[in-house]
């Protein structure tokens, strides 16, 4: 059986097509999951810097309950955009734990319902280190949605 030269011709290119076309498909879901990867780095880092200020000067300098409140209040229109932006970045289960970080850090408790106003005299209560330190385990527990997004690879390695 022999192989005419037209058939040949048409078998290389089509190969040749198919494979531009996997190769192409592959190219453009690795740029979508690194474009995806870009955009909620962003929006992570930005969510970071909105609070990074306010979470070192909680960390490092003893403050009484009035300074806590101030330093909070001062900051809490920045905090709050940061927070907006970075809303439309997180799936819906993400979203809702996200908003109860969000309602636990500003808000307050009162007879099971939540209220979702400015209210950070809860952090001066007690008007000592334990106040200061419920305020940055709070922003901290707002930042952990904020950590680098992990790509799923396309092509996963079985170790035996």
């Amino acid at each position: 059986m022999t192989i005419s030269q037209l058939t040949l011709v048409y078998v290389s290119v089509g190969a040749t097509l198919a494979g531009t076309l996997i190769g192409g498909y592959i190219a453009h879901r690795l740029s979508l999951e690194k474009m995806a990867h870009d955009i909620r780095s962003e929006a992570n880092r930005k969510l970071r810097t909105a609070f990074s200020e306010e979470l070192a000067i909680l960390q490092r300098q003893r403050m009484s309950g009035v300074e806590i409140i101030r330093l909070l209040d001062s900051a809490f229109l920045k905090h709050q955009i940061a927070v907006n932006e970075f809303r439309s970045h997180l799936a819906e289960g993400e979203l809702i734990a996200f908003n109860n970080a969000w309602v636990k850090y500003h808000g307050y408790q009162e007879g099971g319902e939540v209220h979702d106003i400015q209210f950070f005299e809860k952090y001066s209560f007690h008007n000592n280190k334990a106040d200061q330190d419920k305020a940055s385990k709070d922003i901290k527990a707002l930042l952990e949605f904020a950590k680098p997004p992990v790509i799923n690879p396309i092509i996963r390695s079985k170790r035996t």
